[in-house]
């Protein structure tokens, strides 16, 4: 019998391709913007003005755009995931804690990226095994 790493992989729904492709076009969005501004932010708060010039936005929106294209890519999802996950969690806490403005949008991508968590629990059930 093969092993689950070397079996093809089942028929995607579409429902899950849809909140994957979804999920993946936020945060590509998103990363590219941060590199070439073509969607316009009205106020930029102070926060992200010290963000930006060390420079460590930057990193933050280089992983968002390997991320987003991880998803794309069906077998890479799991990983695209993992790499997203936290990133979703600091923009709704950002929005939360600093700036509401643009918060549905944050909100969406968090819930986008635990529905792929949902949906690849699978692939993540080993790190919730615990050994002594």
């Amino acid at each position: 019998m093969a092993s689950p790493e070397t079996q093809p992989l089942k028929r995607e729904p579409l429902w899950q391709r849809g909140i994957r492709l979804a999920a993946a076009a936020i945060f590509l969005v998103g990363g590219l913007n941060g590199f070439f501004s073509f969607v316009p932010v009205a106020n930029v708060p102070p926060f992200m003005d010290i963000l930006m010039d060390s420079g460590y936005i930057y990193v933050v929106k280089a992983i968002e755009i390997i991320g987003a294209l991880l998803l794309v890519y069906r077998p890479t999802a799991p990983l695209g995931t993992i790499l997203l996950a936290p990133i979703a969690v600091n923009i709704v806490a950002y929005h939360a804690l600093i700036d509401a403005s643009g918060a549905a949008l944050g909100v969406a991508a968090a819930v986008l990226i635990a529905a792929q968590l949902i949906i690849h629990r699978r692939t993540f059930s080993g790190i919730f095994v615990f050994r002594d």
